[in-house]
């Protein structure tokens, strides 16, 4: 079977192709996740509510809207959070436990962490 752009006098053959899109067009979720993280953060803080949890909370309407609107892969997405988290629990000290199990995390996954170059995982 001939695909269509094979025949002769096709329309096909005539179409451009669809023009790239524009660097806003593509970013365009990424950059609602960072402003949901920047107006939440400049809200004011409800009675009630502590600072380390309004921020957790502008991490969380960051993650998702990234997540809801696909704008970076999961992995990436994975990393960006982690890395605001650890971020966050270090300027504030407000999580200390947050530190230890990002570590943790890091320590047991793929490549770059030491459990998996040095095998330790597969031991008996």
């Amino acid at each position: 079977m001939a695909s269509i752009d094979a025949i002769p006098g096709s329309d096909a053959a005539r179409i451009p192709p669809a023009a790239k899109p524009g660097w806003l067009r593509s970013n365009w979720g990424v950059l609602l996740a960072v402003a949901a993280l920047v107006t939440v953060i400049l809200l004011p803080t409800p009675e009630g509510l502590s600072i380390a949890g309004q921020r957790m909370l502008a991490i969380l309407a960051f993650a998702v809207i990234v997540w809801m609107t696909e704008a970076l892969d999961y992995a990436v997405s994975a990393v960006v959070i982690a890395a605001i988290v650890l971020g966050e629990s270090l300027s504030s000290l407000a999580a200390v436990g947050a530190c230890f199990t990002l570590a943790g995390v890091w320590l047991a996954s793929e490549p770059p962490g030491d459990l998996a170059r040095t095998g330790a995982r597969e031991r008996d």
